[in-house]
C-alpha cells in the first residue's frame, strides 16, 4: 500500500460499473490505494458490512452514493451542461459521502429513484422497439448484477451487443441521447430536496465533476446557499485549468475538495489507481459527515 493515496468515485456492478464490489477492493488493494469510496447511481450497500470486509483487504473506505437531482424553473439554465451526451439540462450529480442509505429520508428518495429508473428502462426500450431497433430487458440486464440500477450506460451495452452500435458513446449518440429516439427523461428530483435528505442521513453533499457544465461558477455559488459542503477537483475529464480554478472556488467558498477516477471499468478509461487525491480528502469529509446533524447515529462504524 502507498500511504496517503485515495479514490473517492469508483463504479461497481450495483449500477453501471463492469467491475463487482469485490473485484473493486481487490483491486484498490493491488495498486496501493489506502481509501475508496464506491458511489453507486441511487443504491448503496450496508456501510457496516461494506467497511468490515474493505478492512480485511487492508483499505479504509468512505460510504459513497451518486444521485443525480435537477434544478428547476430558472435556476435550471445555471446547470447548462457542456457537452449534450453527458448531462441532462439542468441535472446536479451529487456525491453524498457518509450518509445512511439504509433508513430515513435519503432511503426513501433512493427506493424511489430505483423504481424511477427500470420504469424509465422500459419505456426506453418500448421506444426504440418502436423505430424498429429490438432490444430486451434480458439484453440490458445481463451483465448487471441482481439488485443493480439500470442506466443508459446499460442499454448502450446491449445496443453495442446487439450491432445497432460500433461503440457506446456511439449508441449514445444515435440512440439514448437527449433528442435522440430512445431517449426518456428521468423523474425529476429536486436538487434542495436531495441537498437536505443528504444532510439529514448524516451525510456531505458534494457537487460531482463540475467541469462538465459551460460554467460551473454560478451554479456551485447558488448550491452553496442549498447546502452544498463540497466540490469533485479532481476528475478524469478535467483539464488542469479547470482543476485549478475549482481548487481556488472550493478555498474560496469553504468547500471540502474531493476527487476520483469516476471509474467504471469500460475500454478506454483509465485504470484503477491512476487518478487519485491525497488521504486527508477522505479523513476530512468521513471527519465532517460524522458532525453533520443527523436524525440517527452514523452507520459506517469506524471506517
Amino acid at each position: 500500500m502507498r500511504p496517503g493515496r485515495a479514490d473517492l468515485h469508483l463504479h461497481s456492478t450495483a449500477s453501471d460499473g463492469t467491475h463487482s464490489p469485490e473485484q473493486l477492493l481487490r483491486g484498490a488493494a493491488q495498486c496501493g490505494l489506502e481509501w475508496i469510496a464506491i458511489c453507486d447511481h441511487d443504491t448503496a450497500p450496508d456501510p457496516g458490512a461494506w467497511a468490515t470486509r474493505a478492512r480485511e483487504y487492508g483499505l479504509r473506505t468512505l460510504p459513497g452514493i451518486e444521485l443525480g437531482v435537477y434544478l428547476s424553473g430558472e435556476s435550471a439554465s445555471l446547470a447548462a451542461p457542456g457537452a449534450a451526451d453527458k448531462l441532462d439540462a439542468g441535472e446536479v450529480p451529487l456525491l453524498a459521502y457518509g450518509a445512511d442509505p439504509l433508513t430515513g429520508p435519503l432511503a426513501d428518495l433512493l427506493a424511489a429513484a430505483r423504481r424511477d429508473r427500470h420504469l424509465r428502462m422500459l419505456a426506453m426500450i418500448d421506444r426504440l422497439e418502436e423505430t424498429g431497433v429490438h432490444v430486451t430487458w434480458e439484453q440490458v440486464s445481463a451483465g448487471m448484477a441482481p439488485d443493480a440500477s439500470p442506466g443508459r450506460p446499460h442499454l448502450a451495452e446491449a445496443l453495442v451487443h446487439s450491432g445497432y452500435a460500433s461503440t457506446i458513446p456511439a449508441a449514445f449518440a444515435q440512440f439514448i441521447a437527449p433528442g435522440r429516439p430512445g431517449y426518456v427523461p428521468r423523474r425529476r428530483v429536486d436538487v434542495e430536496e436531495a441537498l437536505v435528505a443528504i444532510r439529514a442521513s448524516g451525510g456531505v453533499p458534494v457537487l460531482a465533476h463540475p467541469g462538465l457544465y459551460a460554467d460551473p461558477r454560478p451554479l456551485i455559488e447558488y448550491l452553496v446557499t442549498l447546502g452544498l459542503k463540497g466540490l469533485e477537483v479532481i476528475h478524469p475529464e478535467h483539464s488542469f485549468a479547470q482543476i485549478r480554478g475549482l481548487m481556488e472556488c472550493a478555498r474560496r467558498l469553504d468547500l471540502l475538495p474531493s476527487g476520483g477516477s469516476d471509474f467504471h471499468g469500460r475500454t478506454g478509461e483509465p485504470p484503477l489507481g491512476s487518478i487519485y487525491v491525497p488521504a486527508g480528502w477522505a479523513r476530512d469529509l468521513r471527519d465532517a459527515s460524522m458532525e453533520a446533524p443527523s436524525i440517527h447515529d452514523n452507520p459506517g462504524g469506524e471506517w
